[in-house]
């Protein structure tokens, strides 16, 4: 009988079984199981043992982007069985993992059996780089990229925080793309779209491409960015739209690092 998998806080991790398992696995969340000769691997979901097909699970590295300068570490995702909110969450895999990257030794250094890498402070800015992921037990590696970007010639690029409104997370992702979040969960976002930034001039233009919840009163266009003392990023002539009432006719905005 397959258990009905209520979502939880709980830490889904993935370990995967050698030749012989030390219990018997349920079938996996959607009733199908590993078949017979199948690379098996094991879910625990609030201590509950699920079986699965490593093979045809879908498999992502992140991070995905990293600073100049910055210490980090790989991780690999798989989607969450679970939809919430009409969208599927990221669950993080635990798995005997060798890893690599290229180009080597063009500006970020990786512990290949931990995962864990530093990005030299002088590697260029817009550099990217393959990594790849030998799971043991899987018949092709994961391949993701990684994208280095340098604060200097992309200042906005992170996440931010209106800590005196209602826009909890606003991220410029270093690819150009950008996200604005009144509620940040998981994945999920209000609306995203593209943006361009002068570093000399110090204007900012976005456009809103798509979103779970666009505004239609949001003036993005034509902005104005600088930095206080604190190192609070100020946004004049701008308006990222009534996602609360509470924002409404607002032109400015002051974010803190970070995301709450």
């Amino acid at each position: 009988m397959i258990r009905k998998i209520v979502w939880g806080s709980a830490l889904i991790a993935l370990t995967l079984l050698g030749a012989c398992a030390s219990e018997p696995l349920k079938s996996d969340i959607n009733g199908s199981g590993a078949s017979n000769g199948a690379k098996a691997a094991a879910i625990d979901i609030q201590n509950e043992r699920y079986s699965i097909d490593i093979n045809k699970v879908v498999i992502s590295i992140a991070p995905v982007e990293a600073e100049a300068g910055s210490n980090a570490v790989f991780g690999l995702n798989i989607p969450s069985r679970v939809k919430l909110y009409g969208f599927f969450p990221m669950d993080k895999v635990v798995a005997d993992t060798e890893w690599s990257i290229s180009p080597v030794d063009k500006g970020v250094n990786l512990d290949p059996k931990t995962g864990k890498f530093h990005v030299v402070k002088n590697a260029p800015h817009n550099s990217t780089y393959q990594v790849t992921a030998k799971v043991k037990g899987r018949e092709k590696p994961v391949v993701g990229k990684l994208l280095v970007y340098s604060k200097n010639a992309n200042p906005l690029a992170g996440a931010w925080s209106d800590k005196a409104g209602k826009i909890k997370e606003l991220v410029f992702s270093p690819d150009a793309k950008f996200s604005v979040t009144k509620h940040p969960f998981e994945s999920y976002k209000d609306y995203w779209g593209t943006y361009t930034v002068d570093p000399e001039t110090r204007q900012l233009k976005m456009k809103i491409t798509g979103g779970n919840r666009v505004p239609t009163d949001a003036n993005v266009n034509n902005a104005a960015y600088a930095f206080n003392a604190a190192g609070q990023l100020v946004l004049k002539n701008i308006y990222l739209g009534t996602l609360d009432p509470e924002d409404k006719g607002r032109t400015g905005y002051m974010f803190v690092p970070g995301s709450i």
